[in-house]
């Protein structure tokens, strides 16, 4: 929601600077159309960034759907929830039905390159410490997405819907524009 405010205040804020023409144009020749129009047309109902209308009708995909606009609000809104941290390889875990597929998925995320574990934690790339922080962490990994798995495992029909819509987000999202 916080994003959302911000949009607000910016466009308040900037109003009359702000070439919504430009703007479009630049969003469709980089085809960034379905996540700016879904960030923009969520500021503008939920938040009350004033977006101009016809900015929301030029940007709007043509396969938009209720369904599409419920997914995002409730992406937004669900952010205290244990599934709110499922990233896009958590989500292709859950989703998988094949066990190779998920084996690569938990392999990439639990032995990153070297460089990554560098990256989230501080030891340099070279040192032989870096590999007892692999022990660091499969415990991370645990405590953030532990809960979770164990819903998984168990076979919780809410979790599978959460992760099936998320995945429809994210495929909509990600899909080339129909215009």
């Amino acid at each position: 929601m916080r994003a959302l405010c911000d949009i607000a205040v910016f466009i308040e804020r900037f109003e009359g600077e702000i070439d919504w023409p430009a703007l479009c144009a630049r969003v469709s020749r980089h085809r960034w159309r379905r996540g700016v129009y879904l960030i923009l047309h969520l500021a503008s109902g939920r938040a009350g960034a004033a977006v101009p209308a016809e900015v929301l009708t030029a940007l709007e995909p043509a396969d938009l759907s209720v369904e599409v606009i419920e997914q995002a609000e409730r992406r937004l809104f669900d952010a205290g929830a244990e599934t709110a941290a499922m990233t896009a390889n958590t989500i292709g875990f859950f989703k998988s039905g094949r066990l190779g597929d998920r084996a690569a998925v938990l392999g990439r995320r639990l032995f990153p390159s070297r460089e990554e574990m560098a990256y989230m934690y501080p030891i340099p790339p070279g040192s032989l410490v870096l590999y007892g922080y692999y022990l660091v962490r499969v415990k991370d990994l645990m405590r953030r997405h532990g809960a979770a798995a164990w819903r998984w495992w168990r076979g919780d029909r809410e979790l599978t819907e959460t992760v099936r819509r998320r995945d429809a987000l994210r495929e909509w999202l990600f899909r080339p524009d129909a215009r």
